[in-house]
């Protein structure tokens, strides 16, 4: 029914009206003001994207792409060699350049070499979507550095120097989770949907780097965060004292959510069947999930 890009529209208007008109947390006074802040942020985001998209022009006029096939067919007979040169190539590409024009200028041209080379497209895509996410928190576009400058007031170097060995942790980290499932990152949609591809069909061919990905990102805050490490019986005194129960303040609420996401997951796995978008399921479980408990928007948001 909707695409990911409409869906996050509609769930965009609908929290905007029951926060107005339902629970009248948010008066017409303050729309000015928010509608302002968005504003403000959105503009960020679009000179940067602007800024890549003329990178992106130039690319296409000089017929880099072009190029780019004849550089690359020589190693062809030689698919590791080929990948690391396409990793390097997307890293430093993904550096000026946002996600998405990189994906649509990139991958038409890249996908029939890679096909050409016997690399699987799935593996391709996997380390293509990583390259690329990696590139949205690499100076100078960075376009996630810029959105967290422009909403704490601190300057890209202050930025970096205090993030870096967090930055590095936060890329395998955050990479785990958005490249394990269809529903993980918007751009494994588009793999998923150009390669016909099933959640269920995503997530068995992603399961082996996903634990990759696990045991290099435990290895690397093991190297970065050694220090925090050290045995302290302190520290294991009070994690020990600590009483889970008393962290659940609404069973009822956890039992409420745990069975709405059941019910999602369970819908994506039935994807094959049901032929349902996964945007419209999550879409439709957040809806149910509003609609059965007592959170406001205001504090699920």
């Amino acid at each position: 029914v909707f695409t990911p890009t409409e869906a996050a529209v509609v769930a965009a208007v609908y929290a905007l009206l029951i926060s107005v008109f339902v629970y009248r947390e948010l008066s017409l006074r303050q729309l000015y003001s928010v509608f302002l802040n968005a504003a403000r942020t959105t503009g960020v985001i679009m000179f940067l994207v602007a800024a890549s998209l003329v990178s992106a022009w130039l690319i296409t006029v000089a017929e880099l792409p072009d190029k780019l096939v004849d550089l690359l067919s020589p190693f062809i007979g030689q698919p590791t060699l080929l990948m690391l040169l396409i990793t390097v190539l997307v890293f430093l590409i993904g550096g000026p350049m946002d996600m998405a024009p990189t994906i649509l200028i990139l991958t038409p041209v890249l996908l029939p070499v890679i096909k050409e080379a016997g690399i699987d497209p799935i593996y391709f895509g996997v380390i293509f979507v990583i390259n690329n996410a990696i590139g949205l928190i690499t100076p100078p576009v960075g376009t996630v550095l810029n959105v967290v400058c422009g909403v704490s007031k601190i300057s890209m170097g202050a930025l970096m120097k205090g993030t870096m060995p967090f930055l590095i942790a936060e890329v395998l980290a955050s990479n785990i989770g958005g490249a394990a499932t269809l529903v993980g990152d918007p751009p494994n949609i588009i793999i998923a949907s150009r390669a016909d591809l099933s959640f269920n069909d995503f997530l068995i061919n992603m399961a082996p780097w996903v634990v990759v990905l696990i045991l290099v990102f435990l290895g690397m805050c093991r190297f970065l965060f050694r220090s925090g490490f050290d045995y302290d019986a302190e520290r294991v005194e009070s994690v020990l004292a600590l009483d889970e129960r008393e962290a659940i303040k609404d069973k009822a609420l956890l039992v409420k959510s745990l069975l709405v996401l059941t019910a999602v997951v369970t819908a994506f796995v039935l994807h094959p069947v049901l032929h349902y978008e996964p945007s419209i399921v999550a879409l439709l479980g957040a809806g149910v999930l509003m609609l059965i408990t007592d959170v406001e928007p205001s504090d699920a948001l």
